[in-house]
C-alpha cells in the first residue's frame, strides 16, 4: 500500500510540473512585453544619413525614447534602395529590439529585385502607418525654363539628353510615371539617399528629381533649386505658391512616400500591440506631429492590420507599374 501512495504522490508532482511548464510558456510572451523594454532599442532605416527618411528616424527614436524609458537608436543600412535594410530586418530576432522605419520602397522592392527574397507582408510584422510625405517635381534653376509645361517642351526638345535623380524605388517609379505621363524620355541616375540626390540636382549633374517635399524643404526660400509642382491633390502648406502637378498640366498626377513602422516575423502578438500604442501616442502628440510637418510628412498612424491591408495594395499597384516599365532588376 505504501508503495502505491508512493507512486501515486510521483506522478502528481510529474504532472504538477509538467503543468508548471506549460503554463510558464504560454505565459512568456505576456511577462515579456509587460517587461519591456528593458535595454535599447534599435531603428533601422534604409537610406543615406541626412536624407528626410535619416531625419524622420532620428525624430521617432527621440520621441519614442522618452515614452519607453530607454534609448533608441538608428542605424543606418544603406543599399540597393533600402533592400539590404529589409532582408536584415527579416533575419532579426523578434523581441521588440530591432524595429524598421520601412517606406514606399519596401512594398516595391519585393517585385523590383527579381532576387529580393522576401514578402514584404508576410515576412514582416506590421505595426502602424506613421505618415505620408506628398512629391515635388524640381529642377536645376539653371534651366531656362519657369514652369512645368515649358520644362517638359524642353525636355521634348532634348531626348535623352537630360538626367534625373533618384534616391529609392519609390522615387524612381514616381519619375517614371511623371516622364510618361509627359511623354519625356530623361535618362535615370540613382543615388543612395534623398540628400546626395539633392546635391546632384544643385551641381546639376542631374537637371530634374521627383522626391518627397521633405527633401526640398531647406531650399524652398533659395534659388538653389527650382520647384515646378508638387504631386498632390491639394497643394502643401509648406509651400502653399507653388502649383499642384494637375494644375500644372499633369492631370490627375499624385504621388507620394509612405513610411511605416514594421517589425521581424514572428514578433509576439503583444509586443506588437504595446509598439502599434506607442507609435500611435507619439503621433497624437502635438508637438511631434509639428516636428513631422517641418518635415513635409503629413502623421498617419494605423492599426496592424490596417497597415496589413494598405501594404497589399501597395504592393499590387507598383507590381503593375513595375511590369509595365520593364523595370524589374536583379
Amino acid at each position: 500500500m505504501r508503495t502505491q501512495v508512493c507512486l501515486a504522490v510521483q506522478r502528481l508532482h510529474r504532472v504538477l510540473w509538467l503543468l508548471a511548464g506549460f503554463f510558464s510558456c504560454a505565459a512568456a510572451p505576456v511577462v515579456h512585453a509587460q517587461g519591456y523594454p528593458t535595454k535599447p532599442i534599435k531603428l533601422v532605416v534604409g537610406f543615406a544619413v541626412g536624407g528626410v527618411t535619416d531625419l524622420m528616424g532620428r525624430a521617432l527614436a527621440q520621441k519614442l525614447s522618452s515614452q519607453l524609458g530607454q534609448p533608441v537608436y538608428v542605424e543606418v543600412r544603406t543599399g540597393a534602395d533600402s533592400l539590404l535594410a529589409s532582408q536584415m530586418m527579416m533575419r532579426a530576432e523578434p523581441d521588440g529590439y530591432t524595429l524598421y522605419l520601412a517606406t514606399t520602397a519596401h512594398a516595391v522592392n519585393q517585385t523590383l529585385f527579381r532576387k529580393a527574397g522576401f514578402d514584404a507582408v508576410n515576412d514582416f510584422t506590421s505595426i502602424s502607418l506613421f505618415c505620408d510625405i506628398p512629391n515635388v517635381i524640381a529642377i536645376n534653376p539653371t534651366l531656362p525654363v519657369k514652369t512645368l509645361g515649358e520644362f517638359i517642351s524642353y525636355a521634348k526638345a532634348r531626348k535623352g539628353e537630360l538626367n534625373y535623380s533618384t534616391s529609392a524605388s519609390g522615387t524612381f517609379l514616381a519619375a517614371e510615371m511623371m516622364n510618361r505621363a509627359a511623354g519625356i524620355a530623361l535618362q535615370r541616375i540613382p543615388y543612395k539617399g534623398a540628400a546626395p540626390a539633392m546635391v546632384a540636382l544643385m551641381s546639376n549633374e542631374v537637371q530634374m528629381t521627383v522626391t518627397g517635399i521633405g527633401s526640398v524643404v531647406p531650399y524652398l526660400n533659395t534659388n538653389k533649386i527650382k520647384i515646378l509642382a508638387v504631386a498632390s491633390p491639394k497643394r502643401s502648406t509648406l509651400a502653399p505658391d507653388i502649383p499642384t502637378a494637375s494644375e500644372a498640366g499633369l492631370p490627375n498626377h499624385a504621388t507620394s512616400t509612405w513610411y511605416a513602422v514594421l517589425g521581424p516575423p514572428k514578433m509576439s502578438r503583444e509586443l506588437q500591440e504595446r509598439l502599434n500604442t506607442e507609435v500611435r501616442k507619439a503621433l497624437a502628440d502635438p508637438d511631434f506631429a509639428a516636428t513631422l510637418l517641418k518635415l513635409g510628412a503629413v502623421p498617419q498612424s494605423s492599426s496592424p492590420a490596417e497597415l496589413e491591408v494598405f501594404m497589399r495594395s501597395e504592393v499590387e499597384k507598383w507590381k503593375k507599374i513595375i511590369q509595365e516599365t520593364n523595370a524589374q532588376e536583379d
